[in-house]
């Protein structure tokens, strides 16, 4: 839509101003002007906040400021402000509704009221990031910090200068408000959420693929599928699209081929090559008709109709009786699968080669699968060991637990051991460890996370830590070189030798896959109370909202 503005044409915010327009955000003066240049004050800014940002509750009772009668023309609106915690007044118990507005100030106003949390060590983020960051005021720095973070800062000509205490023009308003309404509005239709532009957006430059979907998957085979609005949409690595689908749900690409929902169907869609020249196809390969259905691995996919599974080909015929209450993906050339209550594995040919005996399995890695073996005599306990592909142990049934084989090593909760099943090395100096990746795997001391190496020594000290209740891992595996890790609310990647190559800044993320990492900006931990089996009461956390985008591996 064309702004209807008579002073905004060709001006560097003129998209975000447009934005605001169409939103009813933002008017502009009777003679049909906005004056994007010129000053806006703390009650001007009071209006704006309420009405970009609605739907936020009220968090407090409201207060009678000395300077703000009731005929004050923003009264309600400072009021509400006051209320949603987008302001405070000052110690004299004066709002000073016509105070000019700092570009600070507004830049703490929008991180609190959208409640952003800022990153670990914020005055580091800040110094990197800002050649004037020593004139922001100590009591601005986490959530200058936290606004960083979430692409709400705005420079203007220059990013590397904040400028914190220089009066907050209008247009410079419109463009850090357009940034924070980006994630709110990023599942809307119809509606236009435009971006002030990137080389104006401090934060901007470690995106690969800037934040704007409210959905995305990782990467794989090159390409990962997005949703802008209610739409999908498959991209490459340049952020180009490739195709715009017509599906509600998609999964990643494996083996050229990617599990999709229309409705409540699951089919598989995919790409063809020809001469050198690949063709992608937003219509189903295999027809949607499956009530669920996993990735393809090995040329063979378990799907579900009814309520069994079984495993098809990529012409969509079924290989396999669907007979299999549960069934997965094969990985190392098994498939686990489940009768009744036991677990057993099938081959590639679909051949139940390990009949259902199991009550507890894990998938074939390196060639072992740990499995829970009933006790052979009356009184005795039931153990974990280790089966080949054969559906015999190699490794007795002695261990307490019995975790995939990764790396040439398996956990076994005291320690881990090699694939003959000699004792590689105790974990006892740790109080819980994953499986190796890489050469390392992470092991929590107390209550933070670091990574061991194949001896046991601990070489990244014990530092990282989750939101509490959260189901993420604190310190994911080594994928690509780099490992996901956590403090607190945020999330960064550190190399093999403990170094944030991607300080801690990101609302959540996930691991590097094909050379490119999905994180978000924007997005919260929410905590509620829900309810296990028995009805009891458990707190959970789970992240909601924020936009996703793409980060690019450096050390490919």
């Amino acid at each position: 839509m064309a702004s209807s503005f008579s002073d905004i044409e060709k001006h560097w915010a003129q998209a975000c101003i447009s934005q605001l327009q169409t939103l009813k955000i933002a008017d502009g003066y009777p003679d049909g002007s906005f004056r994007p240049d010129a000053t806006i004050t703390r009650a001007e800014f009071a209006v704006l906040m309420c009405k970009a940002f609605p739907d936020i509750e009220k968090k407090r009772n409201a207060i009678t400021f000395k300077d703000l009668p009731a005929t004050h023309w923003a009264y309600e609106a400072v009021k509400t402000a006051y209320e949603k915690e987008f302001f405070t007044g000052y110690p004299d118990g004066t709002f000073q509704p016509a105070r000019k507005l700092q570009r600070v100030q507004a830049l703490v106003i929008l991180a609190n009221g959208l409640k952003y949390s800022a990153p670990a060590n914020p005055s580091e983020i800040l110094k990197r990031y800002f050649e004037d960051a020593m004139q922001i005021p100590d009591y601005a720095i986490n959530a200058v910090a936290a606004a960083t973070a979430g692409l709400l800062v705005v420079n203007y000509p220059n990013i590397k200068q904040l400028k914190p205490n220089q009066d907050a023009t209008r247009g410079e308003v419109a463009a850090m408000l357009s940034q924070g309404l980006n994630a709110i509005l990023s599942n809307a239709i119809n509606i236009p959420k435009n971006t002030a532009p990137k080389q104006y957006v401090a934060g901007s430059e470690v995106f690969a693929i800037q934040p704007q979907f409210y959905w995305a998957t990782s990467f794989s085979e090159g390409l990962a599928m997005v949703k802008v609005a209610n739409y999908s949409r498959l991209i490459e690595k340049t952020g180009n699209f490739v195709i715009e689908s017509g599906f509600d749900h998609a999964d990643s690409f494996s083996e050229g081929l990617a599990a999709a929902t229309i409705g409540e169907k699951w089919g598989y869609y995919g790409r063809e090559s020809d001469g050198g020249q690949t063709y992608y196809f937003y219509q189903f390969f295999i027809w949607p008709k499956f009530i669920s259905a996993g990735s393809f691995v090995d040329g063979l996919a378990p799907v579900k109709i009814g309520e069994k599974w079984g495993y098809i080909n990529k012409t969509g015929d079924f290989v396999t009786p669907q007979q299999f209450d549960a069934a997965e993906a094969f990985s190392d050339g098994m498939a686990r699968v489940k009768i009744g209550e036991k677990y057993g594995y099938i081959n590639t040919t679909g051949t139940l080669v390990i009949p259902p005996k199991f009550s507890l399995a894990y998938s074939f890695s390196e060639g072992l699968a740990g499995v829970y073996a009933p006790p052979e005599r009356e009184g005795a306990l039931s153990q974990w060991g280790y089966i080949d592909k054969t559906g015999n142990f190699v490794i007795e049934p002695l261990y307490s637990f019995a975790y995939p084989f990764s790396d040439g090593l398996a956990n076994i909760g005291t320690g881990y051991i090699d694939k003959t099943g000699n004792f590689v090395f105790s974990s006892q100096q740790v109080e819980d460890s994953r499986s190796f990746s890489e050469g390392l795997a992470a092991a929590r001391v107390g209550k933070k996370w670091g990574y061991i190496d194949k001896t046991g020594k601990l070489v990244i000290q014990p530092q990282f830590y989750g939101v509490e209740n959260a189901s993420e891992a604190v310190a994911e595996p080594f994928s690509e070189g780099l490992a996901l890790v956590r403090i607190g609310h945020k999330a960064g990647f550190i190399d093999k030798a403990g170094k944030f190559v991607f300080s801690p800044q990101f609302d959540n993320a996930y691991s590097f896959s094909d050379g490119m990492a999905l994180v978000n900006v924007g997005g919260k931990w929410e905590t509620a109370v829900g309810y296990d089996s028995s009805a009891n009461p458990v707190v959970e956390t789970n992240f909601r909202g924020g936009i996703w985008g793409y980060i690019r591996n450096p050390l490919q």
